[in-house]
């Protein structure tokens, strides 16, 4: 059996290829720039808050003794440069040259072991106004309904945080009576809690008012600009990976419980430290988000156009155009 499908002409195909690979070539470039933002953040912070570069370079210069567990890390920096050093624990940002104030000692806790003199441990349940999870609705709920809300599963959110453009959709009715509990804001930090767990995610402007099923906790911060990349980064740690994956209760489906994201540990440093934090992480943060948003609208045009391109309703020129107005 034969069937005769129409194509544009070659040269017209060619152009469409090319139309369509300026797009997939800019998405993969802005991909490329948010992995390595995001591993210039993730080594900061690791730097600061997890290995405490700073505050042992600041011990050791001052001769003071550097408690047994974390003596090996004081060896290492013993090796590294001292311009090194300087670049790390005194970044400078916008129009300020104030240099950071790193403690020089340390005290111990029994949640974190030790920690720098001055910072604190808390969990993430005395930084939030809400910690919450989805659930499915049922068949009979969404019978004959329009769905118009986007509704998030753990299998739309990546390993990289990235959050599917292609997600189920549920009706605004139900999303206002039965999954109301679950109406996600722009800006809440998600974590995938069933099936594929510790998957993060911070939700996009664009997903405001959208809602989730029961395999994703979010986490709503009283004071976001504070504490958002502290906290963000504290649940993106190894150290956050290895808490939760200890308290995996294996069911029908792997899965940790809310009580486990509310007691969540986070080590928060004194205020002019995490003031120049938030200086330095707020600009690369920004630049993903942004990244991520264009990334999201660059695909869901090249999906509208390309059929367009092939059934004739759109004509290259046209396309050519649209393409330069995002790229």
């Amino acid at each position: 059996m034969k069937f005769n499908i129409k194509l544009p002409p070659l040269p017209e195909q060619k152009a469409i290829a090319h139309i369509l690979g300026t797009l997939d070539d800019k998405i993969e470039l802005n991909r490329q720039m948010n992995e390595t933002l995001e591993e210039m953040a993730q080594a900061l912070f690791k730097s600061w808050f997890v290995d405490f570069d700073p505050v042992i370079d600041k011990a050791l210069a001052a001769g003071h003794d550097i408690p047994e567990p974390l003596q090996q890390k004081a060896e290492k920096r013993k090796s590294v440069p001292e311009e090194q050093k300087l670049i790390r624990t005194n970044p400078q940002f916008g129009d300020s040259h104030e240099p950071v104030e790193w403690p020089d000692s340390f005290t111990f806790t029994e949640e974190l072991g030790w920690i720098p003199e001055g910072w604190e441990v808390t969990e993430i349940r005395e930084l939030v106004s809400k910690v919450s999870k989805g659930t499915t609705p049922r068949k009979n709920e969404i019978i004959d309904l329009d769905e118009v809300i986007p509704f998030l599963k753990a299998r739309d959110i990546s390993d990289d945080g990235t959050i599917s453009s292609e997600l189920d959709m549920i009706p605004e009715e139900v999303h206002l009576s039965s999954l109301k509990r679950s109406i996600l804001e722009s800006g809440d930090l998600l974590i995938t809690i069933a099936g594929t767990i510790g998957r993060i995610a911070q939700l996009p402007v664009s997903l405001n008012n959208s809602n989730c099923n029961q395999a994703i906790a979010f986490i709503r911060l009283k004071d976001k600009s504070q504490y958002n990349n502290l906290v963000l980064f504290t649940l993106k740690s190894d150290f956050t990976f290895r808490f939760i994956s200890e308290k995996i209760v294996q069911a029908v489906q792997a899965n940790i419980s809310l009580e486990t994201v509310n007691s969540i540990l986070v080590c928060i440093p004194e205020y002019h430290i995490l003031k120049h934090w938030n200086a330095l992480s707020d600009p690369i943060m920004d630049r993903i988000r942004a990244n991520k948003e264009e990334n999201s609208v660059l695909s869901s045009l090249r999906d509208t156009i390309l059929p367009k391109l092939i059934s004739g309703e759109l004509r290259v020129p046209e396309a050519a155009q649209i393409i330069a107005d995002h790229v």
